[in-house]
């Protein structure tokens, strides 16, 4: 028990020796940056939040996934999309897609034909073999598909930006919690 008494005075002997200084205060600042968290933005949350603190009680909240969420409107979503693949992502597109793919196939697979030494075989061989043509319908559509994604995730930004710029401007407030693709500024 003596060894146990003498440790903890040892403790508290090197404790205080070193230079805390436990009078300064810290200075907190408060941010109005992404990292903040604008409750009037989820307004029922807010008067959750202060009624409690009203009430006095201790704070116990649980958010659910999706509980709290702002969506975007579905429609300009889809119309922009729409508009998208009627102007720039329509089927002459896609011919081009499917056309870039077959040419650098023809390259790709003559030159194999070539390097193997298994004979000459013409452009027209080469484009009637059926896995040469789902080769190159898988590439054309791959092509396709990586376009238009770029496409779907811009306006997805866009949308989101924009409603982000809208809630600001209508809560008047500096600062706006992220969007689910981390957009700030």
């Amino acid at each position: 028990m003596e060894k146990f008494a003498k440790s903890i005075l040892n403790y508290f002997a090197t404790y205080t020796e070193t230079r805390f200084n436990f009078q300064k205060k810290i200075d907190y600042k408060w941010t109005n940056d992404h990292l903040t968290s604008e409750l009037s933005v989820f307004s029922e949350f807010q008067q959750k939040i202060l009624s409690t603190i009203k009430n006095k009680e201790s704070f116990q909240f649980s958010v659910k996934k999706g509980e709290y969420s702002i969506s975007l409107d579905e429609d300009t979503f889809k119309k922009e999309l729409l508009q998208q693949l009627e102007t720039n992502y329509n089927l002459d597109f896609l011919k081009s897609c499917l056309r870039q793919s077959c040419d650098k196939l023809i390259k790709t697979e003559s030159d194999k034909i070539i390097i193997s030494g298994t004979g000459k075989r013409t452009e027209d061989e080469i484009i009637a073999n059926p896995d040469f043509q789902k080769k190159a319908l898988s590439e054309g559509f791959r092509t396709f598909n990586l376009a238009f994604r770029k496409v779907v995730q811009e306006s997805l930004i866009k949308l989101q930006k924009q409603k982000r710029d809208d809630l600001i401007k209508e809560l008047n407030i500096a600062g706006a919690p992220l969007t689910s693709f981390n957009l700030y500024g």
